[in-house]
């Protein structure tokens, strides 16, 4: 009987030597989850914070009592998402030089370039939105909005050219 319990006394003592260790490593996990976070958390707040990078620029914006100003960086999905306002409202002249903005700041946007030769298109200004197209088209030579909007837009100049022609 002696040994039986001399036996549980050591299994006994190993496992609450196991347990202490099982603890220490969930401890261990746990201050590495939390310097973790706050490592991403720091990060995540440079990332929001603003910088000067290529594709922003930097304006000044007046608060309303003129005694002083407040910075606003304005980035190209600033701009962009401005010309997307204002295609929809229909003030497609303002669209336009917002668009352009976002293009002069990140060129490589696809996106900005449909909206853009939309807006120009509805101004009936086809040529423009010709260049813009194959501006984009550069970019993205296989963007089907874009070829779809190119042949439709080459058709309508053309159509116009031939209806000019027999006048």
């Amino acid at each position: 009987m002696e040994k039986e319990a001399e036996k549980q006394a050591k299994v006994n003592k190993k496992n609450r030597r196991y347990k202490k260790f099982i603890y220490v490593i969930i401890a261990v996990l746990l201050i590495i989850l939390i310097i973790c976070d706050y490592v991403f958390l720091i990060r995540k707040s440079k990332v929001l914070a603003p910088s000067s990078s290529n594709n922003e620029e930097q304006v000044t914006v007046n608060k309303s009592d003129n005694t002083s100003t407040q910075e606003k960086i304005l980035t190209a999905n600033d701009y962009y998402q401005s010309g997307v306002s204002d295609f929809i409202k229909k003030d497609y002249n303002s669209s336009i030089s917002n668009l352009s903005k976002a293009i002069e700041l990140d060129p490589k946007n696809i996106d900005y370039y449909k909206i853009k030769s939309a807006a120009e298109n509805n101004l009936g200004k086809k040529d423009d939105a010709i260049s813009t197209v194959k501006e984009g088209l550069k970019i993205n030579p296989n963007d089907q909005l874009l070829l779809s909007r190119l042949d439709s837009l080459q058709k309508k100049t053309y159509n116009n050219q031939t209806n000019d022609g027999r006048n």
